[in-house]
């Protein structure tokens, strides 16, 4: 049996020059804040998806 997929909660970085001092730092902001934005624990998550629109470009 096919399995659902579902976006629960999500998250993006501040707009602007940030103090994180790598990117490691930021998924770690970011992913942090989609926990809590779906309510759910790291242990309850099966996939992350990261994503990067026009990178300054």
């Amino acid at each position: 049996m096919a399995q659902r997929a579902s976006i629960v909660g999500w998250s993006h970085t501040p707009f602007g020059k940030l103090d994180a001092p790598d990117v490691e730092s930021l998924i770690t902001m970011v992913s942090r804040s989609a926990l809590d934005h779906a309510g759910v624990a790291p242990k309850d998550v099966d996939f992350v998806s990261v994503g990067v629109f026009n990178n300054g470009l």
